[in-house]
């Protein structure tokens, strides 16, 4: 069944490219043909490909031929959108997302850790973000439920990768309180009291900063050192997401900030901090695909969305415009970057 990543795979980075051309057409860029694109953007971006990719990455591992319909279903999303059939996508995403969290109590069963609880209640979140969408097709209704299924997926992939280590159950105490604040907290997310929901995420945030091997990370070389700056990047994002929740987003442009502070500044980084170890165990290739050029990328992802959190706080388009390119082109670019990484590694492979 591994041979279908080759399909699945695909899928994911399609829904990438066309979502990331539909968020250059919802920023002010005119692409002939993309306006299916900007309608599909969130749900592109969220589920058929991040959703897709994290699903796939959990069923390698398990020799269920079932399991592997989950990313698959996901990835199909893609096609269904392209053909004009956006509530067969959405079906098509919530049955495979359904099958993910059944993925996610498999593992669980097997192996009763801390991070893999934490995945279950992350993929949770994803099936009820996605039922959501689908019953009122409102981004706006559906974001809260997005936002804890992705913290609950990283912070539980952060632990499950860190599980080695000691980690004091005063520590670990306090991220339960943040965690189960976070949920709390946006449960009245939409009844004006974001405020709670924004303290809490910066709980974690700063947890994060404090516990995570990012940190130490820095201080080693080559591609820790990389995963080290990315992790604390993305950290650092997601303690501004929470401060902008604590206002509550009355504009778009605000909504704006908000919602990208979170999926790019905090998502996007660890997603560029992971790629190297996450495409290599995906593909079963040896080695980490690394070179310095990677931080170029980085960097312009986040002067990037600075400029465009810039432009949403103070209604300046063109900031707001020209930022949303420069996301989408850091990503791609990284992207490429790392398939090139990747070729000449299996090269060196076969030799």
């Amino acid at each position: 069944m591994r041979s279908l990543t080759f399909v699945i795979l695909p899928l994911a980075m399609l829904s990438l490219l066309v979502g990331i051309l539909g968020g250059w057409v919802r920023v002010g860029w005119h692409i002939e043909g993309m306006q299916l694109a900007s309608v599909n953007h969130g749900i592109l971006m969220l589920g058929s490909f991040l959703g897709t990719l994290v699903a796939l990455e959990r069923v390698i591992t398990l020799n269920k031929w079932w399991a592997w319909l989950a990313p698959f279903l996901m990835g199909f999303s893609l096609p269904l959108h392209l053909i004009g059939q956006p509530k067969a996508a959405l079906w098509s995403l919530a049955m495979g997302a359904l099958l993910y969290l059944l993925v996610t109590f498999l593992h669980l069963s097997r192996s009763v850790v801390r991070g893999q609880v934490l995945l279950s209640i992350g993929a949770f979140f994803q099936f009820l973000a996605i039922a959501v969408f689908l019953s009122l097709h409102s981004y706006t209704m559906a974001v809260a439920a997005w936002f804890l299924a992705f913290l609950f997926t990283i912070v539980g992939e952060r632990l499950e990768l860190t599980r080695f280590l000691p980690t004091s159950k005063k520590a670990l105490f306090e991220l339960s309180f943040w965690l189960l604040a976070t949920v709390l907290g946006t449960a009245i997310y939409h009844s004006h009291s974001s405020i709670w929901a924004g303290i809490a995420f910066f709980g974690v945030a700063q947890w994060l900063l404090r516990y995570d091997i990012a940190l130490l990370n820095i201080e080693k070389s080559g591609s820790y050192r990389f995963l080290g700056y990315a992790l604390v990047g993305g950290f650092l994002w997601l303690a501004v997401f929470g401060l902008l929740s604590i206002i509550r987003p009355g504009t778009a442009f605000l909504y704006d900030a908000v919602v990208h502070s979170f999926f790019i500044g905090f998502i996007l980084s660890m997603f560029l901090a992971h790629a190297p170890i996450i495409f290599p165990s995906i593909l079963g290739l040896r080695g980490k695909p690394f070179h310095p050029v990677l931080y170029v990328w980085l960097i312009l992802l986040h002067l990037s969305l600075l400029m465009r959190i810039s432009g949403d706080l103070w209604a300046v388009a063109e900031l707001r415009k020209w930022g949303g390119l420069f996301n989408g082109l850091s990503f791609l670019l990284y992207l490429i970057t790392v398939i090139f990484l990747m070729v000449q590694l299996h090269l060196k492979e076969k030799k």
